[in-house]
């Protein structure tokens, strides 16, 4: 089927893309001038005809090849994409550079770093639909448990024939076998120490509950460890469980995180904190008394407000939901979201053996 590409309101009039070729109104085939971006972007009106057709070759659409393809049309003075293709660059703003957007209204660019699709509206590039996914996983992170703050100074040794690690201290640990590991796998954080990896590491079994002193977890044992960094309760350290790419947003761009994370339904708090870079933006304490429990359905927002490095939350920090707030306004920041970021979710329990985790989520932007 024939496909019209406007064009011309010159001699040549509008131009039809018909099996493998382009025609002029009159029915010649019009071919191609081969340019690179450099050489098409040097093109002045003097320089090409009404209906010219030019294959930029060092610039891509979004099946990988064979170049692009624009129209010059006399009547508006400017070039047309062929197809509707975006042109495919690194980031929009390496677009932005061969094509501002002030310039070059309705121009359509796809950023290949993030596989996001934008267009011109005049001012700035904006996402094409409104809103683009940029990650998500239905799969659990690992779930957070914190021992007890006595749980301290610990000695690793061989357990289970050396697969595992026994971590041995002089205080309790506060923890239950039917939390612990009945519930689920749960995992402590292990922040540092000689020859540790930083992260997170599976219990396996606790020989006596609660009042015991030591818990034994997945990790193979290695004689050359030293005495870990745990992070225990109620320390005020945080747990990373999620580091978020978020691509550059623009002067009202918008970051949406839609969340499931549960924790132990209890009143005590497990404090969930959401930040962009070091800034935070909501601190639900995600305790029974804020009127969630178990497992809830969060949509916390962050939007810039008329600046890339002006934001504010969409509700108050405490919200538990990033939709019911109790009182306090939403948190402002002044993160630089013109270049890429990253949001950042952690936990802090007050309270040893009670579990904390994410089920779900999806990260969006929205223009």
């Amino acid at each position: 089927m024939p496909i019209n590409l406007g064009g011309g309101g010159g001699g040549n009039g509008n131009v039809t893309y018909s099996n493998g070729n382009f025609y002029d109104s009159a029915g010649n085939v019009i071919v191609p001038t081969t340019k690179t971006l450099a050489q098409f972007l040097a093109l002045t009106p003097s320089d090409v005809t009404d209906g010219a057709v030019v294959r930029v070759t060092d610039v891509h659409g979004p099946s990988g090849a064979g170049g692009v393809y624009a129209t010059w049309d006399a009547v508006a003075v400017k070039w047309g994409q062929n197809f509707g293709t975006p042109w495919c660059f690194a980031t929009k703003s390496a677009a932005q550079t061969s094509f501002p957007a002030a310039t070059y209204p309705g121009w359509k660019i796809r950023s290949t770093t993030y596989g996001i699709d934008y267009y011109s509206d005049g001012t700035e590039y904006v996402v094409s639909d409104g809103t683009a996914l940029v990650s998500r996983s239905n799969t659990a992170v690992p779930t957070l448990i914190c021992p007890a703050a006595t749980f301290t100074a610990t000695t690793p040794s061989s357990a289970a024939a050396g697969a595992d690690t026994l971590l041995t201290s002089a205080g309790v640990h506060g923890l239950t076998t039917f939390v612990a590991i009945t519930s689920g796998a749960s995992y402590i954080y292990i922040s540092g120490g000689t020859n540790w990896t930083v992260g997170f590491h599976k219990i396996t079994a606790i020989a006596v509950d609660t009042t015991g002193v030591t818990i034994q977890i997945d990790t193979p044992y290695n004689a050359g460890f030293g005495t870990p960094t745990i992070i225990l309760a109620n320390s005020g350290s945080l747990v990373p469980m999620l580091a978020l790419t978020v691509p550059p947003l623009g002067l009202n761009g918008e970051i949406v995180l839609d969340l499931s994370p549960f924790v132990t339904a209890s009143p005590n708090a497990k404090n969930l904190k959401i930040r962009l870079e070091s800034t935070e933006f909501f601190a639900p304490t995600m305790a029974n008394g804020t009127g969630m429990s178990g497992t809830v359905g969060s949509s916390f927002v962050i939007y810039n407000q008329n600046s890339t490095s002006s934001q504010k939350a969409s509700v108050g920090p405490l919200s538990y939901n990033g939709i019911v707030s109790a009182s306090a306004d939403g948190s402002t920041g002044s993160v630089d979201t013109s270049v890429q970021t990253t949001l950042n979710v952690y936990y802090s329990p007050s309270t040893a053996n009670e579990r904390c985790g994410i089920s779900r989520y999806r990260l969006s932007i929205r223009s």
